[in-house]
């Protein structure tokens, strides 16, 4: 979908809300350079309703280099992470020492963690979140095993 992030995400969660709830989103990718446009995008997140995300969500937020945490994506993730203490948004610490090749990206991988999400405590987790079979059931929603 192309357009306005205010306009295009209600009408995707919405349009896809089946969907969702067969297969929850479990990886989000920010390339939205500015504040206001990564806030909105945060909006993913803000809602009331678990059913169209896993328990812990990986984003990558790729304008964080050369930047300070008071401006742009970062500043954005500092605000929602204030306005939601239940559901922290951070950098996954020590993933350049479990990634081969010590990348850069690595320090732009961040979680979601939906702490009252129903499911959070019942899965599996690994250095960097869930482990999640990958053909579930048609049908049905992944499950821990």
């Amino acid at each position: 979908m192309i357009g306005n992030l205010t306009r295009t995400l209600p009408d995707y969660l919405e349009a896809r809300a089946d969907e969702l709830r067969d297969h929850p989103v479990g990886f989000v990718a920010l390339d939205l350079d500015y504040y206001s446009s990564t806030a909105t995008a945060l909006g993913l997140f803000r809602g009331p309703a678990h059913g169209h995300l896993l328990p812990r969500v990986t984003c990558c937020l790729d304008d964080l280099p050369g930047t300070v945490e008071q401006i742009g994506e970062a500043a954005a993730v500092a605000e929602f992470n204030a306005a939601h203490r239940d559901r922290p948004t951070g950098r996954v610490l020590g993933l350049r020492a479990f990634t081969p090749f010590d990348p850069p990206r690595a320090d732009q991988i961040y979680v979601h963690h939906r702490l009252d999400h129903p499911d959070y405590g019942r899965l599996e987790a690994g250095a960097t979140g869930d482990r999640l079979p990958l053909d579930p059931a048609p049908g049905r929603r992944p499950r821990q095993r």
